[in-house]
């Protein structure tokens, strides 16, 4: 339970005597100190120091972590942790230019690279996406989008419609986000798409993004999804459903066989039923491909084995009540 929480600075939680499940064993460590450090820098820096027994790594740094000696003898542990979360590229269904051209829209999908986005800009942390539901999701059913990587396909398809218009990619000011989006030009322009970048503020982007074609002039926007709840619905009916989809993934994606799947996935007790049903909407939607699944998130952290039970939940927390210190 927390003891202490002073704003940006630390959080002290100490061992809760009436905890409800202490038969079962556990909490075992009677205090445990969480400074609060913004930067990741920082906080690889006092671990290693030994002021901390677990950290992010830095954008950069993460074949160094891994080749660390202390890494290397077993003192740390390296590793990268599944998170259910989704990076991708979504497009306005508004957009005569996008919407109304289904051709285009699977030509910027089997062109996107995302296995040099994982590579160059996120040092193969994550994992190239297949669909929008991410592995450790119950139900979820791998391989799902019909649109695999093929830039031979894809130029194909550009010479089909005798060329392809210069799209509009927008993303919210921030480095990495502008690194993914030049390795994605790339990719498209060896197809023969060319695509021009701009970026705004995060407030900004989603009032622009929110506007659909009314003014704003939106056509390929990068964004992501995190998990509120480890359920497929969670990544779909927010994101995909007609009325949710203004402003969930901004694509303004419409699709009254989508709509009808979800509401009864919603209503189904059986989990195997539900799943099935859920896993259809989605094969739906990838085929209409109103956003691009680029990959899923994985975190990279480092943490010192004397700490024992240590698990990242793929939520992003970590059961404190299972760790204790070896002697």
């Amino acid at each position: 339970m927390v003891k202490e929480w002073k704003p940006n600075q630390r959080i002290t939680l100490v061992k809760n005597p009436d905890y409800w499940n202490k038969d079962a064993g556990g909490p075992y460590i009677d205090v445990i100190n969480m400074p609060i450090i913004e930067s990741a820098q920082t906080e690889w820096l006092e671990f290693q120091k030994g002021t901390l027994d677990f950290t992010r790594v830095p954008p950069g740094q993460v074949a160094a972590a891994e080749n660390n000696p202390k890494v290397k003898s077993g003192e740390w542990t390296a590793k990268r942790w599944p998170e259910l979360a989704v990076y991708f590229i979504g497009m306005n269904m508004t957009d005569k230019t996008l919407g109304q051209n289904p051709k285009l829209r699977q030509a910027l999908a089997l062109s996107a690279d995302a296995q040099s986005v994982v590579n160059i800009v996120n040092e193969g942390v994550p994992v190239p996406a297949t669909g929008y539901v991410p592995e450790g999701v119950p139900g979820y059913v791998p391989d799902q989008s019909p649109y695999k990587y093929d830039p031979e396909k894809a130029k194909a398809l550009v010479q089909e419609m005798g060329g392809a218009p210069t799209l509009q990619y927008w993303y919210n000011t921030d480095e990495g986000h502008q690194k993914i989006a030049e390795v994605l030009q790339a990719g498209w322009k060896k197809v023969g798409i060319n695509v021009k970048l701009s970026n705004f503020e995060w407030g900004t982007f989603l009032d622009k993004l929110s506007k659909g074609n009314k003014g704003s002039g939106s056509q390929l926007f990068r964004m992501g999804w995190i998990a509120d709840y480890p359920s497929m619905d969670n990544f779909l009916y927010p994101l995909f459903q007609s009325d949710q989809a203004r402003t969930g993934s901004y694509t303004f994606y419409s699709n009254k066989q989508v709509d009808q799947l979800l509401l009864q996935a919603r209503s189904t007790q059986d989990a195997a039923q539900r799943h099935n049903l859920y896993a259809q909407a989605e094969k739906l939607i990838l085929t209409d491909m109103p956003a691009i699944p680029l990959y899923y998130y994985r975190g990279f952290y480092v943490s010192n084995n004397r700490i024992a039970n240590f698990v990242w939940n793929p939520m992003g927390f970590v059961d404190m009540w299972t760790l204790w210190v070896k002697q």
